[in-house]
């Protein structure tokens, strides 16, 4: 069992990163997007597992090592009750928060031999947010509900 986690941006905007987009034609069909810069944003966390979601945790802010790391600290007592005494892994992608030494010093002490990411006791393939279905369901279902009507604040 794996309990997968992740962040990812929502703008005011409604734009969505289209890193991941992807659009498949014989013809060129000269597709651009609009976007505007500097838009009024936050950043949110959240974990799924097979028992179900934990957060959204938001940061108004840079999620930066010190932010993630007590995060973690609130939200890693919920992971274990959500749990209970049934074996897991705790999952996070390579992201630089997500690797400073005093999160994988927590993780470590937290979750023995038991977390997935980068230097952790099972590594994090880079450049693998194929492997997540955080970005491949979580956060696409999650923004449809958000975005269907377009919001006018944070």
């Amino acid at each position: 069992k794996i309990v997968w986690s992740d962040e990812d941006n929502f703008k005011l905007s409604g734009a969505v990163n289209r890193h991941n987009c992807v659009y498949y034609c014989f013809d060129n069909p000269h597709l651009t997007f609009e976007e505007q810069l500097n838009q009024p944003g936050v950043t949110v966390w959240a974990s799924i597992s097979c028992k179900g979601v934990i957060g959204p945790v938001i940061f108004h802010n840079t999620v930066d090592q010190h932010a993630y790391r007590n995060m973690l600290t609130d939200v890693i007592p919920q992971i274990k009750i959500q749990q209970g005494n049934e074996e897991f892994y705790f999952q996070q992608d390579g992201a630089p928060a997500h690797y400073a030494t005093i999160v994988r010093d927590l993780l470590n002490r937290e979750f023995p031999n038991s977390w997935i990411g980068r230097r952790g006791s099972v590594e994090w393939p880079a450049r693998s947010p194929d492997l997540t279905p955080m970005d491949y369901f979580f956060w696409g279902v999650v923004k449809d509900k958000v975005f269907s009507k377009k919001p006018r604040d944070l």
